[in-house]
């Protein structure tokens, strides 16, 4: 499960640092950005965890 967590953790991390790195004002500070992406890594960890075993970042 932590394998999991990690995945999508690190692959969502990348994206955001990518969104910092763009000049996008999207209106949503870095540590707003990191508490979504927490959220969505918890999220999918749960459910490629314990529903969908194939599904992969």
């Amino acid at each position: 499960m932590m394998n999991n967590f990690a995945l999508w953790f690190l692959s969502g991390f990348m994206s955001v640092l990518l969104w910092e790195v763009l000049p996008v004002d999207d209106g949503y500070s870095f540590a707003e950005k990191m508490k979504i992406l927490i959220l969505f890594s918890i999220i999918m960890t749960v459910l490629q965890t314990f529903f969908f075993p194939t599904l992969t970042p």
